[in-house]
Protein backbone atom coordinates (compact mmCIF):
# COMPACT_ATOMS: atom_id res chain seq x y z
CA UNK A 1 0.00 0.00 0.00
CA UNK A 2 1.21 3.66 -0.46
CA UNK A 3 0.51 6.40 1.78
CA UNK A 4 -0.75 9.68 1.00
CA UNK A 5 -0.45 12.77 3.07
CA UNK A 6 -3.40 14.57 4.04
CA UNK A 7 -3.91 17.65 2.44
CA UNK A 8 -2.65 20.98 4.85
CA UNK A 9 -6.14 22.37 4.58
CA UNK A 10 -7.81 18.95 5.53
CA UNK A 11 -5.41 18.53 8.71
CA UNK A 12 -5.81 21.87 9.85
CA UNK A 13 -9.86 22.30 9.33
CA UNK A 14 -9.38 18.48 11.68
CA UNK A 15 -7.02 19.73 14.45
CA UNK A 16 -8.81 23.07 14.86
CA UNK A 17 -12.05 21.20 15.71
CA UNK A 18 -10.37 18.76 17.83
CA UNK A 19 -8.89 22.13 19.61
CA UNK A 20 -12.34 23.59 19.63
CA UNK A 21 -13.79 20.29 21.06
CA UNK A 22 -10.69 19.78 23.92
CA UNK A 23 -11.55 16.24 23.70
CA UNK A 24 -11.08 14.17 27.38
CA UNK A 25 -9.76 11.55 25.41
CA UNK A 26 -7.47 11.31 22.08
CA UNK A 27 -6.91 7.56 20.92
CA UNK A 28 -4.02 7.09 18.74
CA UNK A 29 -3.55 4.15 16.91
CA UNK A 30 -0.70 5.00 14.67
CA UNK A 31 2.47 6.43 15.24
CA UNK A 32 2.71 7.62 11.91
CA UNK A 33 -0.22 9.61 12.16
CA UNK A 34 0.60 11.17 15.48
CA UNK A 35 3.76 12.26 14.17
CA UNK A 36 2.28 13.75 10.59
CA UNK A 37 -0.45 15.51 13.06
CA UNK A 38 2.08 16.97 15.48
CA UNK A 39 4.21 18.20 12.33
CA UNK A 40 1.31 19.23 10.21
CA UNK A 41 -0.48 22.11 11.23
CA UNK A 42 2.37 24.58 12.80
CA UNK A 43 0.64 27.07 13.28
CA UNK A 44 -1.27 24.64 15.88
CA UNK A 45 1.69 22.80 17.14
CA UNK A 46 1.98 24.28 20.88
CA UNK A 47 -1.51 23.79 21.01
CA UNK A 48 -1.89 19.80 19.94
CA UNK A 49 1.23 18.91 22.37
CA UNK A 50 -0.55 20.73 24.73
CA UNK A 51 -3.81 18.93 24.53
CA UNK A 52 -1.87 15.57 24.36
CA UNK A 53 -0.42 16.45 27.64
CA UNK A 54 -3.56 17.62 29.40
CA UNK A 55 -5.61 14.61 27.96
CA UNK A 56 -5.93 11.02 29.05
CA UNK A 57 -4.25 9.13 26.01
CA UNK A 58 -4.65 5.39 24.77
CA UNK A 59 -2.29 4.11 22.21
CA UNK A 60 -2.53 0.95 19.96
CA UNK A 61 0.21 -1.14 19.96
CA UNK A 62 4.18 -0.69 21.23
CA UNK A 63 5.03 2.07 18.22
CA UNK A 64 1.88 4.35 18.82
CA UNK A 65 2.87 4.33 22.46
CA UNK A 66 6.46 5.22 21.90
CA UNK A 67 5.34 7.89 19.75
CA UNK A 68 3.21 9.27 22.57
CA UNK A 69 6.59 9.35 24.72
CA UNK A 70 8.40 11.25 22.15
CA UNK A 71 5.83 14.00 22.68
CA UNK A 72 5.49 14.21 25.87
CA UNK A 73 2.98 12.77 26.85
CA UNK A 74 2.81 12.06 30.65
CA UNK A 75 0.92 8.34 30.80
CA UNK A 76 -0.45 5.81 27.98
CA UNK A 77 -3.54 3.39 28.35
CA UNK A 78 -3.21 0.50 26.03
CA UNK A 79 -4.39 -2.50 24.96
CA UNK A 80 -2.61 -6.14 25.54
CA UNK A 81 -4.73 -7.37 22.24
CA UNK A 82 -3.25 -3.95 20.48
CA UNK A 83 -6.17 -4.05 18.41
CA UNK A 84 -8.02 -0.90 17.69
CA UNK A 85 -11.80 -2.53 18.95
CA UNK A 86 -10.08 -3.51 22.11
CA UNK A 87 -8.67 -0.34 22.51
CA UNK A 88 -12.13 1.58 21.75
CA UNK A 89 -13.93 -0.47 23.98
CA UNK A 90 -11.49 0.30 26.74
CA UNK A 91 -11.65 4.25 26.81
CA UNK A 92 -15.82 3.63 26.22
CA UNK A 93 -15.53 1.97 29.65
CA UNK A 94 -13.76 4.54 31.60
CA UNK A 95 -16.04 7.65 29.81
CA UNK A 96 -19.36 8.51 29.85
CA UNK A 97 -22.13 9.08 26.95
CA UNK A 98 -21.56 12.96 25.17
CA UNK A 99 -17.76 13.15 26.58
CA UNK A 100 -15.14 13.84 23.98
CA UNK A 101 -12.63 11.68 21.88
CA UNK A 102 -10.51 12.23 19.40
CA UNK A 103 -9.26 9.63 17.16
CA UNK A 104 -5.60 9.81 15.09
CA UNK A 105 -6.87 7.04 12.67
CA UNK A 106 -4.59 5.28 10.25
CA UNK A 107 -4.72 5.17 6.41
CA UNK A 108 -8.01 3.08 6.52
CA UNK A 109 -9.68 5.85 8.56
CA UNK A 110 -10.33 2.90 11.47
CA UNK A 111 -13.97 2.86 10.90
CA UNK A 112 -14.50 0.15 13.42
CA UNK A 113 -12.77 2.12 15.89
CA UNK A 114 -14.83 5.18 15.21
CA UNK A 115 -17.70 2.72 14.96
CA UNK A 116 -17.61 1.29 18.22
CA UNK A 117 -16.80 4.72 20.23
CA UNK A 118 -20.02 6.49 18.48
CA UNK A 119 -22.41 3.39 19.15
CA UNK A 120 -21.41 4.31 22.69
CA UNK A 121 -22.45 8.00 22.16
CA UNK A 122 -19.44 9.44 22.71
CA UNK A 123 -18.58 12.59 20.79
CA UNK A 124 -15.80 11.73 18.27
CA UNK A 125 -13.39 14.03 15.97
CA UNK A 126 -11.03 12.17 13.73
CA UNK A 127 -8.11 13.26 12.51
CA UNK A 128 -6.73 11.65 8.92
CA UNK A 129 -3.25 12.68 8.63
CA UNK A 130 -2.86 10.31 5.68
CA UNK A 131 -4.70 7.64 3.98
CA UNK A 132 -3.76 4.51 2.19
CA UNK A 133 -4.16 3.90 -1.63
CA UNK A 134 -2.52 1.11 -4.21
CA UNK A 135 0.70 2.09 -5.64
CA UNK A 136 0.47 3.91 -9.08
CA UNK A 137 2.04 1.24 -11.57
CA UNK A 138 1.16 -0.27 -15.02
CA UNK A 139 -1.09 -3.45 -14.22
CA UNK A 140 0.19 -4.85 -17.46
CA UNK A 141 4.19 -6.18 -18.15
CA UNK A 142 7.05 -7.57 -16.24
CA UNK A 143 6.70 -5.25 -14.10
CA UNK A 144 2.99 -5.02 -13.46
CA UNK A 145 2.17 -3.19 -10.43
CA UNK A 146 5.00 -2.88 -9.23
CA UNK A 147 7.34 -4.79 -6.17
CA UNK A 148 4.16 -6.27 -5.00
CA UNK A 149 3.14 -7.81 -8.47
CA UNK A 150 6.18 -9.34 -8.85
CA UNK A 151 5.71 -10.97 -5.63
CA UNK A 152 2.46 -12.40 -6.45
CA UNK A 153 3.57 -13.74 -10.33
CA UNK A 154 6.21 -15.45 -7.72
CA UNK A 155 3.90 -16.91 -5.02
CA UNK A 156 1.11 -18.16 -8.01
CA UNK A 157 4.29 -19.61 -9.56
CA UNK A 158 5.51 -21.80 -6.67
CA UNK A 159 8.82 -19.73 -5.95
CA UNK A 160 7.62 -18.47 -2.00
CA UNK A 161 8.18 -20.75 0.22
CA UNK A 162 6.95 -18.38 3.22
CA UNK A 163 4.65 -15.51 2.93
CA UNK A 164 4.18 -13.02 6.32
CA UNK A 165 1.64 -9.87 7.37
CA UNK A 166 2.52 -7.57 9.83
CA UNK A 167 -0.45 -5.91 9.57
CA UNK A 168 -4.31 -6.14 8.31
CA UNK A 169 -3.85 -3.62 5.67
CA UNK A 170 -1.42 -5.42 3.87
CA UNK A 171 -3.32 -8.00 3.37
CA UNK A 172 -5.94 -5.85 1.71
CA UNK A 173 -3.78 -4.48 -0.66
CA UNK A 174 -1.96 -7.52 -1.80
CA UNK A 175 -5.13 -8.95 -2.84
CA UNK A 176 -6.22 -5.41 -4.06
CA UNK A 177 -3.23 -5.68 -6.35
CA UNK A 178 -3.95 -9.30 -6.87
CA UNK A 179 -7.67 -8.30 -8.51
CA UNK A 180 -5.99 -5.84 -10.47
CA UNK A 181 -4.11 -7.97 -12.29
CA UNK A 182 -7.00 -10.58 -12.36
CA UNK A 183 -4.29 -13.13 -9.93
CA UNK A 184 -6.88 -13.06 -6.72
CA UNK A 185 -7.69 -16.84 -7.87
CA UNK A 186 -4.27 -18.26 -8.60
CA UNK A 187 -3.43 -16.09 -5.19
CA UNK A 188 -5.97 -17.97 -3.10
CA UNK A 189 -5.20 -21.32 -4.94
CA UNK A 190 -1.53 -20.53 -4.39
CA UNK A 191 -1.89 -20.18 -0.71
CA UNK A 192 -4.07 -22.88 -0.42
CA UNK A 193 -1.50 -25.77 -1.97
CA UNK A 194 -3.84 -26.47 -5.02
CA UNK A 195 -2.36 -23.59 -7.44
CA UNK A 196 -0.56 -24.50 -10.82
CA UNK A 197 3.11 -24.00 -9.01
CA UNK A 198 2.55 -26.49 -6.08
CA UNK A 199 4.28 -29.69 -5.73
CA UNK A 200 3.51 -32.58 -3.72
CA UNK A 201 2.88 -32.08 -0.37
CA UNK A 202 4.13 -28.29 -1.19
CA UNK A 203 2.29 -25.52 0.13
CA UNK A 204 2.99 -21.75 1.26
CA UNK A 205 3.33 -21.32 4.81
CA UNK A 206 1.37 -17.82 5.93
CA UNK A 207 2.03 -15.95 8.67
CA UNK A 208 0.57 -13.30 11.23
CA UNK A 209 2.16 -10.43 13.02
CA UNK A 210 -0.64 -10.77 15.40
CA UNK A 211 -4.18 -11.89 15.74
CA UNK A 212 -5.92 -8.97 13.98
CA UNK A 213 -3.82 -9.78 11.09
CA UNK A 214 -4.46 -13.32 11.38
CA UNK A 215 -8.19 -12.73 11.20
CA UNK A 216 -8.16 -10.56 7.82
CA UNK A 217 -6.72 -13.76 6.32
CA UNK A 218 -8.73 -15.43 7.82
CA UNK A 219 -11.88 -14.12 6.42
CA UNK A 220 -10.13 -14.37 2.76
CA UNK A 221 -10.13 -18.26 3.83
CA UNK A 222 -6.58 -18.30 4.22
CA UNK A 223 -5.34 -20.39 7.04
CA UNK A 224 -2.43 -19.09 8.94
CA UNK A 225 0.46 -21.37 9.97
CA UNK A 226 2.02 -19.09 12.30
CA UNK A 227 1.39 -15.89 15.09
CA UNK A 228 3.70 -15.40 18.10
CA UNK A 229 2.34 -14.74 21.11
CA UNK A 230 3.10 -11.11 21.17
CA UNK A 231 2.62 -8.91 18.04
CA UNK A 232 6.15 -8.02 17.00
CA UNK A 233 8.59 -8.07 14.57
CA UNK A 234 10.89 -10.02 16.44
CA UNK A 235 8.88 -12.37 18.01
CA UNK A 236 7.51 -13.43 14.22
CA UNK A 237 10.89 -13.63 12.84
CA UNK A 238 11.61 -16.04 16.00
CA UNK A 239 7.93 -18.28 15.55
CA UNK A 240 8.79 -18.79 12.16
CA UNK A 241 12.90 -19.74 12.54
CA UNK A 242 10.93 -22.33 14.90
CA UNK A 243 8.62 -23.30 12.11
CA UNK A 244 9.73 -26.22 9.98
CA UNK A 245 8.75 -25.83 6.60
CA UNK A 246 7.33 -29.33 5.75
CA UNK A 247 5.32 -29.18 9.33
CA UNK A 248 2.34 -26.53 9.12
CA UNK A 249 -0.54 -28.04 11.40
CA UNK A 250 -1.29 -31.45 12.64
CA UNK A 251 1.51 -33.05 10.78
CA UNK A 252 -0.17 -32.75 7.44
CA UNK A 253 0.13 -30.29 4.40
CA UNK A 254 -2.83 -28.13 5.00
CA UNK A 255 -3.82 -25.96 8.09
CA UNK A 256 -7.52 -25.52 9.70
CA UNK A 257 -9.72 -23.71 7.34
CA UNK A 258 -11.68 -21.25 9.62
CA UNK A 259 -14.58 -19.24 8.23
CA UNK A 260 -15.11 -15.65 10.51
CA UNK A 261 -18.41 -15.51 9.12
CA UNK A 262 -20.22 -18.46 9.63
CA UNK A 263 -18.09 -19.44 12.56
CA UNK A 264 -17.17 -23.01 10.68
CA UNK A 265 -14.06 -24.99 11.04
CA UNK A 266 -12.76 -27.64 8.36
CA UNK A 267 -10.81 -30.12 9.85
CA UNK A 268 -9.75 -34.04 8.78
CA UNK A 269 -12.84 -35.33 8.63
CA UNK A 270 -15.01 -32.55 7.55
CA UNK A 271 -16.85 -28.96 9.26
CA UNK A 272 -18.61 -27.79 12.19
CA UNK A 273 -20.38 -24.71 13.61
CA UNK A 274 -19.33 -23.36 16.80
CA UNK A 275 -19.92 -20.71 18.92
CA UNK A 276 -18.66 -17.59 19.03
CA UNK A 277 -16.11 -18.05 22.20
CA UNK A 278 -15.46 -21.55 20.83
CA UNK A 279 -14.52 -20.01 17.18
CA UNK A 280 -12.43 -17.35 19.20
CA UNK A 281 -10.43 -19.69 21.35
CA UNK A 282 -9.96 -22.65 18.19
CA UNK A 283 -8.66 -19.37 16.18
CA UNK A 284 -6.24 -18.68 18.92
CA UNK A 285 -4.78 -22.15 18.82
CA UNK A 286 -4.88 -22.85 15.49
CA UNK A 287 -2.69 -20.01 14.26
CA UNK A 288 -0.22 -21.45 16.36
CA UNK A 289 0.76 -24.92 15.33
CA UNK A 290 2.54 -26.91 17.68
CA UNK A 291 2.59 -24.38 20.39
CA UNK A 292 1.19 -24.60 23.96
CA UNK A 293 -1.05 -21.90 24.05
CA UNK A 294 -0.63 -20.06 27.51
CA UNK A 295 -3.56 -19.58 29.60
CA UNK A 296 -3.00 -16.15 30.09
CA UNK A 297 -2.85 -15.80 26.18
CA UNK A 298 -6.18 -17.41 25.55
CA UNK A 299 -8.26 -15.03 28.26
CA UNK A 300 -6.57 -12.16 26.90
CA UNK A 301 -7.26 -13.39 23.23
CA UNK A 302 -10.79 -14.66 23.81
CA UNK A 303 -12.23 -12.62 26.46
CA UNK A 304 -10.29 -9.34 25.56
CA UNK A 305 -8.26 -6.89 28.16
CA UNK A 306 -9.74 -6.12 31.22
CA UNK A 307 -10.48 -9.94 32.24
CA UNK A 308 -8.87 -11.67 35.18
CA UNK A 309 -6.84 -14.30 35.30
CA UNK A 310 -7.72 -16.12 38.47
CA UNK A 311 -9.04 -18.72 39.57
CA UNK A 312 -12.64 -18.15 38.26
CA UNK A 313 -11.25 -17.27 34.80
CA UNK A 314 -9.06 -19.85 34.41
CA UNK A 315 -12.25 -22.57 35.34
CA UNK A 316 -14.62 -20.49 32.69
CA UNK A 317 -11.67 -21.37 30.27
CA UNK A 318 -11.75 -24.56 31.20
CA UNK A 319 -15.27 -25.22 30.74
CA UNK A 320 -14.87 -23.59 27.12
CA UNK A 321 -11.99 -25.67 26.29
CA UNK A 322 -14.11 -28.83 26.95
CA UNK A 323 -17.07 -27.43 25.43
CA UNK A 324 -14.83 -26.74 22.05
CA UNK A 325 -13.25 -30.14 22.04
CA UNK A 326 -16.51 -32.60 22.23
CA UNK A 327 -17.67 -30.01 19.03
CA UNK A 328 -14.15 -31.00 17.45
CA UNK A 329 -14.73 -34.48 18.23
CA UNK A 330 -16.27 -35.01 15.20
CA UNK A 331 -13.64 -33.60 12.50
CA UNK A 332 -10.67 -35.39 14.45
CA UNK A 333 -9.52 -32.76 16.08
CA UNK A 334 -8.46 -32.88 19.46
CA UNK A 335 -7.79 -29.56 22.43
CA UNK A 336 -4.91 -31.20 24.67
CA UNK A 337 -4.94 -29.75 28.48
CA UNK A 338 -1.15 -28.97 29.27
CA UNK A 339 -1.22 -28.83 33.20
CA UNK A 340 -0.31 -25.27 34.38
CA UNK A 341 0.79 -24.16 31.19
CA UNK A 342 -2.20 -23.74 28.70
CA UNK A 343 -3.87 -25.70 26.04
CA UNK A 344 -2.26 -26.67 22.79
CA UNK A 345 -4.25 -28.33 19.57
CA UNK A 346 -3.47 -31.60 17.82
CA UNK A 347 -5.44 -35.04 15.80
CA UNK A 348 -7.55 -36.98 17.74
CA UNK A 349 -6.23 -40.09 18.99
CA UNK A 350 -6.85 -42.91 16.83
CA UNK A 351 -10.42 -44.87 18.25
CA UNK A 352 -8.73 -48.08 16.80
CA UNK A 353 -5.98 -49.99 14.90
CA UNK A 354 -7.81 -49.16 11.60
CA UNK A 355 -8.26 -45.65 12.12
CA UNK A 356 -7.60 -43.59 9.32
CA UNK A 357 -6.35 -40.46 11.02
CA UNK A 358 -3.11 -41.52 12.96
CA UNK A 359 -2.61 -39.82 16.29
CA UNK A 360 -0.08 -36.64 15.36
CA UNK A 361 1.98 -34.88 18.73
CA UNK A 362 3.06 -31.76 18.02
CA UNK A 363 7.09 -31.63 18.38
CA UNK A 364 8.06 -29.14 21.68
CA UNK A 365 9.35 -25.36 20.11
CA UNK A 366 9.32 -24.41 23.86
CA UNK A 367 13.81 -24.02 24.48
CA UNK A 368 15.14 -25.88 26.99
CA UNK A 369 15.09 -24.39 30.39
CA UNK A 370 18.90 -24.38 31.99
CA UNK A 371 17.87 -26.52 35.61
CA UNK A 372 19.25 -25.84 38.27
CA UNK A 373 21.00 -28.45 40.20
CA UNK A 374 18.94 -29.91 43.41
CA UNK A 375 20.61 -29.54 46.68
CA UNK A 376 23.02 -26.63 45.93
CA UNK A 377 21.59 -23.57 47.22
CA UNK A 378 24.66 -21.51 46.87
CA UNK A 379 24.32 -17.85 45.50
CA UNK A 380 26.25 -18.36 42.59
CA UNK A 381 24.27 -21.62 41.61
CA UNK A 382 21.08 -20.41 42.71
CA UNK A 383 18.63 -18.08 40.84
CA UNK A 384 16.34 -17.04 43.86
CA UNK A 385 16.47 -18.02 47.27
CA UNK A 386 15.78 -16.30 50.59
CA UNK A 387 15.46 -12.62 49.97
CA UNK A 388 16.45 -10.56 52.91
CA UNK A 389 17.45 -7.51 50.73
CA UNK A 390 16.81 -6.00 47.29
CA UNK A 391 20.89 -6.41 47.10
CA UNK A 392 20.68 -9.32 47.41
CA UNK A 393 17.98 -10.88 45.48
CA UNK A 394 19.64 -8.40 42.69
CA UNK A 395 22.60 -10.58 43.00
CA UNK A 396 21.15 -13.73 42.69
CA UNK A 397 19.36 -12.89 39.15
CA UNK A 398 22.27 -10.88 37.85
CA UNK A 399 23.42 -12.60 34.26
CA UNK A 400 20.52 -14.78 34.62
CA UNK A 401 18.04 -15.44 31.45
CA UNK A 402 14.46 -15.36 31.34
CA UNK A 403 14.28 -19.48 31.71
CA UNK A 404 16.98 -19.67 34.37
CA UNK A 405 14.96 -17.12 36.50
CA UNK A 406 11.64 -19.07 35.94
CA UNK A 407 13.36 -22.03 36.73
CA UNK A 408 15.06 -21.16 39.99
CA UNK A 409 11.44 -19.60 41.16
CA UNK A 410 9.79 -23.09 40.04
CA UNK A 411 12.29 -24.81 41.60
CA UNK A 412 11.38 -23.44 44.96
CA UNK A 413 7.72 -23.04 44.57
CA UNK A 414 6.59 -19.79 42.54
CA UNK A 415 3.92 -19.01 45.34
CA UNK A 416 6.61 -19.33 48.05
CA UNK A 417 8.47 -17.36 46.18
CA UNK A 418 6.64 -14.76 45.31
CA UNK A 419 4.39 -14.51 48.67
CA UNK A 420 8.36 -13.83 49.82
CA UNK A 421 8.54 -11.20 48.01
CA UNK A 422 5.15 -9.19 48.73
CA UNK A 423 5.73 -9.86 51.89
CA UNK A 424 9.32 -8.27 51.61
CA UNK A 425 7.62 -5.40 49.21
CA UNK A 426 5.12 -4.60 52.46
CA UNK A 427 7.46 -4.77 54.53
CA UNK A 428 8.89 -1.27 52.69
CA UNK A 429 6.16 0.76 53.29
CA UNK A 430 6.06 4.11 54.41
CA UNK A 431 3.15 5.44 56.03
CA UNK A 432 4.47 9.12 56.19
CA UNK A 433 4.73 9.12 52.48
CA UNK A 434 1.14 8.00 51.87
CA UNK A 435 -0.22 11.20 53.98
CA UNK A 436 -2.97 9.31 55.04
CA UNK A 437 -4.29 7.74 52.06
CA UNK A 438 -5.56 4.03 51.93
CA UNK A 439 -5.64 1.76 48.49
CA UNK A 440 -5.30 -1.33 47.19
CA UNK A 441 -2.28 -2.49 44.70
CA UNK A 442 -3.20 -4.78 42.20
CA UNK A 443 -0.04 -6.87 40.55
CA UNK A 444 -0.78 -9.75 38.04
CA UNK A 445 2.85 -11.58 37.85
CA UNK A 446 2.95 -13.96 34.52
CA UNK A 447 4.84 -17.19 35.34
CA UNK A 448 4.84 -20.39 33.23
CA UNK A 449 2.60 -21.65 35.36
CA UNK A 450 -0.19 -19.34 35.23
CA UNK A 451 -0.69 -15.33 36.02
CA UNK A 452 -0.42 -15.21 39.79
CA UNK A 453 -2.31 -12.05 41.62
CA UNK A 454 -1.55 -10.31 44.85
CA UNK A 455 -2.26 -7.33 45.97
CA UNK A 456 -1.08 -4.71 48.51
CA UNK A 457 -3.49 -3.47 50.51
CA UNK A 458 -2.57 -0.19 52.34
CA UNK A 459 -4.90 1.21 55.22
CA UNK A 460 -4.95 3.03 58.31
CA UNK A 461 -1.05 3.58 58.16
CA UNK A 462 -0.34 -0.39 57.62
CA UNK A 463 0.80 -2.13 54.07
CA UNK A 464 -0.67 -5.77 53.83
CA UNK A 465 0.46 -8.63 51.00
CA UNK A 466 -2.51 -10.70 50.17
CA UNK A 467 -2.64 -13.57 47.85
CA UNK A 468 -5.21 -13.01 45.13
CA UNK A 469 -7.86 -10.52 43.94
CA UNK A 470 -10.20 -10.26 46.97
CA UNK A 471 -10.54 -6.33 46.65
CA UNK A 472 -11.41 -4.19 43.66
CA UNK A 473 -7.89 -2.20 42.98
CA UNK A 474 -6.86 1.17 42.32
CA UNK A 475 -4.71 0.50 39.95
CA UNK A 476 -3.28 -3.33 38.76
CA UNK A 477 0.18 -2.89 37.84
CA UNK A 478 1.36 -6.59 35.41
CA UNK A 479 4.59 -7.45 34.53
CA UNK A 480 6.26 -11.48 33.52
CA UNK A 481 8.17 -13.06 36.79
CA UNK A 482 11.51 -12.14 34.83
CA UNK A 483 10.59 -8.60 34.57
CA UNK A 484 9.07 -8.18 37.47
CA UNK A 485 12.82 -9.51 39.42
CA UNK A 486 14.39 -6.70 37.37
CA UNK A 487 11.97 -4.35 38.09
CA UNK A 488 12.31 -4.89 42.08
CA UNK A 489 15.74 -4.39 42.14
CA UNK A 490 16.51 -1.81 39.69
CA UNK A 491 17.89 -3.49 36.56
CA UNK A 492 14.60 -2.55 34.92
CA UNK A 493 13.69 1.08 34.58
CA UNK A 494 9.61 1.66 35.13
CA UNK A 495 9.00 3.83 32.59
CA UNK A 496 10.98 1.89 30.15
CA UNK A 497 9.63 -1.51 30.86
CA UNK A 498 6.22 0.44 30.49
CA UNK A 499 6.50 1.90 26.92
CA UNK A 500 7.97 -1.60 25.65
CA UNK A 501 4.63 -3.22 26.84
CA UNK A 502 6.74 -5.40 29.40
CA UNK A 503 4.72 -3.31 32.03
CA UNK A 504 1.04 -3.25 31.77
CA UNK A 505 -1.12 -1.25 33.87
CA UNK A 506 -5.11 -0.38 33.96
CA UNK A 507 -7.06 1.37 36.50
CA UNK A 508 -6.16 5.01 37.87
CA UNK A 509 -2.54 5.78 36.07
CA UNK A 510 -1.61 8.78 37.73
CA UNK A 511 -1.73 7.20 40.98
CA UNK A 512 0.87 4.47 39.28
CA UNK A 513 3.05 7.17 39.43
CA UNK A 514 2.70 8.86 42.76
CA UNK A 515 2.67 5.73 44.65
CA UNK A 516 6.20 4.10 44.19
CA UNK A 517 7.47 6.59 46.46
CA UNK A 518 4.80 5.10 49.49
CA UNK A 519 7.44 2.57 49.37
CA UNK A 520 11.68 2.80 49.83
CA UNK A 521 13.85 0.41 48.47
Amino acid sequence: MQLVPATASALQRQTAAVLAAGPAWIIVTTAEGLDRWVAGDRDRRSAVLDLLATASVAARGAKATAACRRHGVPSVLTSPTERGVDLARLVVALTQPGDGVAVVVDGSGSPAVVAELEAAGLAVDVVAPYGWTLPAAPLSGPGGCGPAGDLLRALCAGEIDILAFTSPPAVGGLFAVAAALGLETAVRDALAGTGAGAGPGRRVLVAAIGPATAEALEERQIGVGVCPLQPRMAALAGALAAAPLGFRSFGRPEPLVLDPRTRTVTGPAGAVELSDLQFALLASMARRPGMTCPTSVLLREVWGEGVSSGSAARRRLEVLASRLRARLASIDVNVATVPKRGYRLGLAEPASIGSTHPGLRFPSRRPPSAKLPRGNHDQEDCAVADISSREELAAMIEGKSDDEINAGVAERGTGTVLAQIFDYMASRFQPERAGGQSAVIGWDITTPEGTQQYQLNVADGTCTAVAGSPEPARVTLGMALPDFLRFLTGKLDGMQAFMTGKLKLSGDMMFAQSMQAWFSQ
